[in-house]
Protein backbone atom coordinates (compact mmCIF):
# COMPACT_ATOMS: atom_id res chain seq x y z
CA UNK A 1 0.00 0.00 0.00
CA UNK A 2 1.33 3.49 -0.71
CA UNK A 3 -0.23 6.69 0.70
CA UNK A 4 0.84 10.18 0.43
CA UNK A 5 1.45 12.85 3.57
CA UNK A 6 -1.99 14.47 3.42
CA UNK A 7 -3.73 11.79 4.83
CA UNK A 8 -4.05 8.55 6.11
CA UNK A 9 -6.21 5.21 5.48
CA UNK A 10 -7.18 2.86 8.20
CA UNK A 11 -7.76 -0.88 7.36
CA UNK A 12 -10.10 -2.88 9.10
CA UNK A 13 -9.98 -0.36 12.01
CA UNK A 14 -6.69 -1.31 12.77
CA UNK A 15 -3.80 0.03 11.04
CA UNK A 16 -2.92 3.38 9.90
CA UNK A 17 -0.80 4.16 6.74
CA UNK A 18 0.18 7.56 6.33
CA UNK A 19 3.30 8.97 3.78
CA UNK A 20 4.37 5.05 3.78
CA UNK A 21 4.94 2.81 1.73
CA UNK A 22 4.66 -0.20 2.95
CA UNK A 23 3.37 -4.43 3.29
CA UNK A 24 -0.43 -4.53 4.95
CA UNK A 25 -1.90 -7.41 6.47
CA UNK A 26 -5.85 -7.39 4.96
CA UNK A 27 -7.67 -10.26 4.88
CA UNK A 28 -7.26 -12.13 2.01
CA UNK A 29 -9.91 -12.44 -0.48
CA UNK A 30 -12.42 -11.34 2.57
CA UNK A 31 -14.14 -7.91 2.43
CA UNK A 32 -11.64 -5.59 3.56
CA UNK A 33 -13.19 -1.73 4.78
CA UNK A 34 -11.18 1.15 4.23
CA UNK A 35 -11.29 4.74 5.45
CA UNK A 36 -10.00 7.35 4.55
CA UNK A 37 -8.92 10.74 5.96
CA UNK A 38 -7.60 13.78 4.47
CA UNK A 39 -5.71 16.18 6.47
CA UNK A 40 -7.52 19.67 7.10
CA UNK A 41 -7.28 21.44 3.48
CA UNK A 42 -7.27 18.52 1.22
CA UNK A 43 -9.48 15.99 0.22
CA UNK A 44 -9.22 12.29 -1.44
CA UNK A 45 -8.15 12.31 -5.27
CA UNK A 46 -7.99 8.32 -5.71
CA UNK A 47 -8.07 4.97 -5.35
CA UNK A 48 -6.30 2.13 -7.10
CA UNK A 49 -5.70 -1.72 -6.56
CA UNK A 50 -4.04 -3.51 -8.95
CA UNK A 51 -3.63 -0.60 -11.23
CA UNK A 52 -7.81 -0.24 -11.41
CA UNK A 53 -8.97 2.90 -10.28
CA UNK A 54 -11.71 2.26 -7.44
CA UNK A 55 -12.01 5.54 -6.65
CA UNK A 56 -15.83 6.18 -7.54
CA UNK A 57 -16.27 3.41 -5.59
CA UNK A 58 -15.42 5.29 -2.05
CA UNK A 59 -18.49 6.71 -0.68
CA UNK A 60 -18.06 9.26 2.50
CA UNK A 61 -14.65 8.47 2.30
CA UNK A 62 -15.29 4.39 3.10
CA UNK A 63 -14.08 1.60 0.95
CA UNK A 64 -15.25 -1.87 1.56
CA UNK A 65 -13.89 -4.30 -1.47
CA UNK A 66 -12.32 -7.95 -1.59
CA UNK A 67 -8.60 -7.89 -1.59
CA UNK A 68 -6.03 -10.82 -2.14
CA UNK A 69 -2.34 -10.24 0.04
CA UNK A 70 -0.61 -9.50 -3.24
CA UNK A 71 -2.99 -6.35 -4.09
CA UNK A 72 -1.18 -3.22 -4.56
CA UNK A 73 -3.07 0.01 -3.51
CA UNK A 74 -2.22 3.60 -4.25
CA UNK A 75 -3.91 6.15 -2.55
CA UNK A 76 -3.28 9.89 -3.28
CA UNK A 77 -4.32 12.90 -1.29
CA UNK A 78 -4.42 16.33 -2.59
CA UNK A 79 -5.20 19.98 -1.43
CA UNK A 80 -8.29 21.44 -1.81
CA UNK A 81 -8.97 22.51 -5.31
CA UNK A 82 -10.53 25.44 -3.69
CA UNK A 83 -7.50 26.56 -1.54
CA UNK A 84 -6.65 28.86 -3.50
CA UNK A 85 -4.44 31.03 -1.48
CA UNK A 86 -3.06 28.02 0.04
CA UNK A 87 -4.10 28.18 3.92
CA UNK A 88 -5.98 25.09 4.54
CA UNK A 89 -9.20 26.53 4.29
CA UNK A 90 -12.04 27.42 1.83
CA UNK A 91 -12.92 30.93 2.56
CA UNK A 92 -14.04 34.32 1.19
CA UNK A 93 -10.15 34.92 1.22
CA UNK A 94 -9.87 32.77 -1.52
CA UNK A 95 -12.15 34.76 -3.44
CA UNK A 96 -10.17 37.63 -2.67
CA UNK A 97 -6.99 35.99 -3.77
CA UNK A 98 -8.59 34.27 -7.01
CA UNK A 99 -10.22 37.73 -8.25
CA UNK A 100 -6.19 39.07 -7.48
CA UNK A 101 -4.85 37.23 -9.93
CA UNK A 102 -7.60 37.30 -12.54
CA UNK A 103 -6.74 41.42 -12.22
CA UNK A 104 -3.14 40.25 -12.13
CA UNK A 105 -2.22 41.96 -8.85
Amino acid sequence: MACNSKGKVKINNKVEITNDVRKVNANDGADNTFIFTPNEGCQLEQVSIDGLDVTLSVVDNKLTTRVHDNSKMIVTFSKLNADVNGDGHVNINDVVTLVNIILGL
